[in-house]
């Protein structure tokens, strides 16, 4: 029998934009530019000075954009910056918000992938839209006895959803993307009482994420 990760790796290898009911490329649409919009006022009241600078001592190679700061960290690096600045959407079926995990991911591996070769905004659709569906799948089964036992459902969940979108927008074989869904398993945790310390410790735990 097949594991979930299995079962979730094959659609989403298998699953390409003629798929995309035209509603979902509409709100994929939306949802990406709700989250550049929310980023960049994040960026301004709540700039991640601190963390930048921790993570530029590490002197990574400059491969993907930080949203405000006019400068590149490592792909991994830049996606969890970006992610912390802060929340967009949210979906009442899994108290989770994916906008802030899913397409921060996909627009740092893009810019990787984008340096060798094109991507199309199609291939950006479809990345989020998969990315979006494998956390929200994950994340409806869990909630809401996760959030109930104080876990922040976005954290637990999140890391399969960018494995998920950002093995699609990479051109991962089926393989590829059942291994990297399995691993990002692993590092889905946090709690929602990291909301009472300050700044920026939630943003981070969902930016790890």
């Amino acid at each position: 029998t097949m594991g979930a990760a299995s079962i979730l790796g094959r659609f989403v290898h298998n699953t390409s934009y003629d798929d995309l009911p035209e509603n979902a490329v509409t709100l994929a649409k939306e949802r990406i530019l709700d989250f550049l919009g929310t980023a960049f006022d994040s960026y301004r009241r709540y700039p991640m000075t601190s963390v930048i600078r921790v993570l530029q001592a590490y002197r990574g190679r400059e491969e993907a954009t930080v949203i405000g700061e006019g400068i590149k960290l490592p792909c991994a690096l830049a996606a969890m910056v970006n992610s912390a600045y802060n929340i967009s959407d949210g979906s009442r079926f899994t108290g989770a918000h994916p906008a802030c995990v899913v397409v921060p991911a996909v627009l740092a591996a893009a810019e990787v992938r984008g340096a060798k070769e094109p991507v199309s905004g199609k291939d950006l659709i479809l990345a989020v839209v998969l990315g979006y569906e494998v956390m929200l799948r994950i994340g409806r089964a869990m909630y809401p006895s996760s959030h109930n036992r104080g876990f922040s459902p976005t954290t637990i969940h999140g890391p399969m959803g960018a494995a998920a979108a950002v093995g699609k927008i990479l051109n991962f074989d089926e393989g590829s993307i059942v291994e990297a869904i399995s691993i990002a398993s692993l590092m889905g945790h946090g709690l929602q009482a990291a909301d009472l310390a300050p700044y920026p410790t939630f943003s981070f735990q969902t930016g790890r994420a």
